[in-house]
């Protein structure tokens, strides 16, 4: 992450976004499936990609950790 707080990725050969492992994510930073479901590193869905807001970040709600 930068100073900013906004994720330092790289890119893949075929302009997909990766992590420094060489996992697809997406803008924000978060691991993607091959159809844009936020994922953990068990490969289990977290959150489809129709709830993530539009720049790819999940709800507000989970990030503040009003929901435990």
């Amino acid at each position: 992450m930068n100073p900013s707080g906004i994720p330092i990725l790289d890119k893949a050969p075929d302009g997909a976004l990766i992590d420094r492992q060489k996992r697809p994510v997406n803008s924000r930073g978060y691991l993607v499936d091959p159809t844009g479901n936020v994922i953990d590193d068990r490969d289990n869905i977290m959150f489809s990609k129709q709830t993530l807001e539009e720049d790819g970040e999940i709800p507000a709600v989970f990030r503040t950790g009003l929901l435990k």
